[in-house]
């Protein structure tokens, strides 16, 4: 996974927050097995009925859509999940300019 860079916070990850995996090739992973968007929306129907407070990550790589991201996270929110977080990986510092 090609994760994009950027800064932010690090989100300590307890049991049972869940996380999502979107591929390059818009194929989405939940629970180490490909899902569709309607196998998702199911998936995350029955968690937010037991544990509505559940954090989803996504994991998206880089090369993914913006919209297919955006899909993920409208599906949790339908399902009642609203704490969401994407994932990236730490961005390197930026070199100072010379004087």
């Amino acid at each position: 996974m090609n994760l994009p860079r950027g800064k932010g916070d690090v989100v300590l990850r307890p049991k049972g927050d869940i996380r999502i995996y979107i591929y390059s090739s818009g194929s989405i992973y939940y629970d180490k097995r490909q899902v569709d968007m309607g196998q998702l929306g199911a998936e995350l129907d029955g968690i937010a009925k037991t544990r509505p407070d559940t954090l989803v990550i996504i994991e998206a790589d880089r090369d993914v859509l913006h919209g297919r991201v955006v899909a993920v996270m409208e599906a949790a929110r339908a399902a009642g999940l609203h704490r969401l977080a994407i994932a990236t990986t730490e961005q390197p510092p930026r070199p100072h300019p010379s004087p």
